[in-house]
């Protein structure tokens, strides 16, 4: 039986490789970072590394908003590593680049994660 885990990691994998093989594609940042966003505490290096990828590629695709994401990925990692400073940190630089390009979904998800590293 092929476990969802197994599934999760062969799209991300080949979500990985079609974001170094052609030009950063938006839609594609944005999926890996969605992925992302299921990992549990134990996937806390591919976190990091699936930040590091958002940021690149964003630099490349001059989209605005993959500096905002990659802190996000990269507060989560940083509170399932029991890092809860390092979060807050990353978690209120996603709140400002939130409230500074005017997207109010991210701007709750930072209230959100604050909240919840807080408590």
């Amino acid at each position: 039986m092929i476990s969802y885990r197994f599934i999760l990691a062969l799209l991300l994998s080949v979500n990985g490789q079609l974001l170094q093989a052609q030009q950063p594609d938006t839609n594609a940042i944005k999926n890996l970072y969605d992925l992302s966003l299921d990992f549990t505490d134990d996937r806390v290096a591919d976190l990091r590394e699936n930040a590091d990828k958002i940021e690149v590629q964003s630099a490349k695709a001059e989209f605005t908003k993959g500096q905002l994401l990659a802190n996000r990925l990269r507060g989560l990692a940083e509170e399932y590593s029991g890092n809860y400073e390092s979060a807050i940190g990353f978690y209120l630089q996603t709140l400002n680049d939130a409230r500074t390009g005017k997207w109010i979904e991210y701007e709750i998800a930072a209230l959100s994660d604050l909240a919840i590293a807080n408590s």
